[in-house]
């Protein structure tokens, strides 16, 4: 909340036992205000111009002044200080990623979908509200939403271009502004209705993140509790997304989703988010690994996975919470170095025609040329265990017939450019090896 008039009125009052009255109040309030630049400015001279009066008077009175005025100006320091150390800085994808829900240009929103009886999900939706109000220096709307019979008008959409949902997958199943999500992400939201799960225990019905492979088939990242001798420990997964969204005849936003497979999946997602966990990327790494530099309509999604334990009685939770993928548009994984495994999936067995390529279980979803070069490059290097020499591959059918910008009759720089550029740096990185005529590959390929 702001400054109450009020408490405005007493730090200004000429009777120096009512500023003390009202600095004892701000000192206590203090770590539940959101306080502006224009009222930070405002609250230095009053400070400071009580510490000059009472160091040059006596009594109860001023000493008490001297006192909670240092001890505001020692609050206040360290808000800033501690508001500072949560701003990411501009060059860092999360700097990117929490920008429009934290632009009060947008009047974003933190919406939790809830159902009757089961508010676990308000502790992340507040983390974040929290997290957003500290960054923009106004209160950040957290408005609720039924699961059931939903209703929208007091969430006013329509006066919104940034909000975050929060919740689990399948809670987003009857959830309206989410009806035209595009179609290409990654991780989506159960195909079947599972809600009937939400009271019970783990089910593979309800509490899973399933994973969208293209021709491949989905992957399906289940919450599960196993026994370490008398304890319980649960493995979660969550999703953190933002992709932008049109709604009614001309609205379009910048949307934002943070759903667990569970209840503390959502939580540590809710704190990932808040925490700068993905202060190590920078975009020029992403730049390096993707080719690409985020935009207002890029798709960011990442995957966590969160390990806690389960008490009983039932306690908070305490995740700790590391990141498994994170994709922005058609990229492949951005933070795996190196993969370990690559699946063909061939159109028939014994085909040499491809239909997919996992890397590491992810679907490649890079465009057609690059796609060609890499299926005829692997294709060759699982028949000659990994390596290959380059004018092997320029032979191959689909190089031959494919749009390159190199030639074909010769091993020539631009080929080696182009090997390099789409195919190790993007795809491969360090289980690729590119010489001056030939190719090897460090990992399996099934």
């Amino acid at each position: 909340m702001s400054l109450p008039k009020q408490l405005w009125d007493e730090l200004r009052h000429p009777d120096a036992s009512v500023r003390l009255r009202g600095l004892r109040a701000f000192v206590e309030m203090l770590p539940h205000l959101v306080i502006d630049d224009k009222e930070r400015e405002s609250l230095d001279e009053l400070l400071e111009g009580d510490l000059a009066a009472a160091n040059f008077a006596d009594g109860e009175v001023a000493r008490g002044l001297l006192r909670w005025a240092v001890a505001a100006q020692a609050e206040l320091a360290e808000l800033r200080a501690w508001k500072r150390s949560k701003e990411p800085p501009r060059e860092l994808l999360h700097s990117w990623l929490i920008q429009p829900f934290s632009d009060p240009k947008r009047n974003p929103a933190v919406i939790a979908i809830c159902a009757e009886g089961h508010d676990k999900d308000a502790r992340p939706q507040s983390e974040v509200a929290k997290y957003l109000t500290l960054l923009q220096d106004r209160v950040v709307d957290s408005p609720q939403v039924a699961l059931r019979n939903p209703s929208w008008e007091h969430v006013h959409l329509d006066r919104r271009s940034a909000f975050i949902f929060i919740g689990r997958p399948p809670m987003f199943d009857n959830c309206d502004p989410l009806e035209g999500m595009p179609s290409d992400l990654r991780f989506g939201f159960p195909k079947d209705r599972a809600l009937r799960y939400i009271h019970k225990p783990l089910s593979d019905k309800f509490h899973y993140i399933r994973q969208d492979r293209g021709r491949a088939k989905e992957k399906c990242h289940q919450a599960v509790d196993r026994s370490v001798g008398r304890r319980v420990f649960r493995t979660d997964y969550a999703v953190v997304q933002r992709f932008t969204l049109k709604y009614g005849k001309e609205g379009q936003a910048i949307v934002g989703v943070v759903a667990g497979a569970s209840s503390v999946g959502t939580l540590a997602g809710a704190q990932w988010l808040t925490e700068l966990e993905l202060g190590g990327v920078t975009l020029e790494y992403v730049k390096e690994k993707t080719g690409l530099t985020p935009a207002a309509s890029s798709r960011f999604e990442a995957l966590l996975e969160i390990t806690a334990e389960v008490h009983n009685p039932p306690r908070p939770w305490e995740p700790s919470v590391s990141a498994r993928k994170i994709f922005l548009n058609d990229s492949t994984n951005i933070i795996n170095e190196k993969p370990e495994i690559v699946t063909l999936g061939l159109e028939a067995p014994g085909s040499s025609r491809v239909d997919y390529i996992l890397i590491d279980d992810d679907d490649v979803r890079v465009k057609e040329e690059p796609y060609g070069l890499l299926a005829a490059m692997l294709l060759m290097m699982k028949r000659q265990r990994g390596e290959l020499q380059l004018d092997q591959l320029l032979l191959h059918k689909s190089v031959q017939e494919g749009d390159y910008p190199f030639p074909k009759d010769r091993v020539s720089d631009s080929l080696l450019n182009y090997v390099r550029e789409h195919i190790k740096h993007r795809i491969l990185r360090d289980a690729l090896w590119v010489g001056s005529k030939s190719l090897k590959l460090d990992c399996r390929v099934e």
